[in-house]
């Protein structure tokens, strides 16, 4: 868990497959992958790249999000 300024703990959130994807299209943000048998983890996924991995297996995209940003 993130830890804020302070110590505290930030809480966080995780999204998958088609829900992540909205979002980071909402917020311009990019995603993650977890690895499969063809490609390992992935940081920083493109939206496009993303929507079409979710397409074929939407459980393999994520992204984290701090509850407190989310509130914005």
């Amino acid at each position: 868990m993130k830890k804020k300024e302070g110590g505290q703990k930030m809480k966080r959130k995780t999204l998958e497959g088609h829900d992540a994807v909205e979002y980071a299209r909402n917020n311009n943000l990019l995603l993650k992958k977890w690895a499969d048998p063809t490609e390992p983890y992935r940081d920083e996924l493109p939206l496009r790249e993303a929507e079409a991995v979710c397409l074929e297996d939407p459980g393999l995209i994520f992204i984290e999000i701090d509850l407190a940003e989310e509130k914005k």
